[in-house]
């Protein structure tokens, strides 16, 4: 559990950019692309867990400690807590 400060061993993320030019301006437009997105997301997910093999592309690790992975996880709960 997150909350009790209990990590897992490995995490794997995959970030993509998009630069605001590139997403759709109507709100059903930007809908769409989000569930597109999100639709894709669960495929690579799908493949991940079938395969074991990161369907992601090049990999960079980047070892961090207890402390500092809990830094990073509160400021990307934080993130997505101001996101929504």
């Amino acid at each position: 559990s997150l909350v009790a400060a209990r990590y897992p061993r490995e995490v794997h993320m995959h970030v993509r950019r998009h630069s605001m030019a590139s997403l759709p301006e109507v709100p059903s437009d930007l809908e769409q692309w989000c569930r597109a997105s999100f639709k894709d997301k669960e495929r690579r997910l799908q493949s991940f867990y079938a395969s074991e093999e990161t369907p992601l592309g090049p990999s960079t690790e980047c070892p961090v400690g207890t402390r500092e992975l809990h830094a990073r996880w509160m400021h990307a709960a934080a993130f997505w807590a101001l996101a929504c």
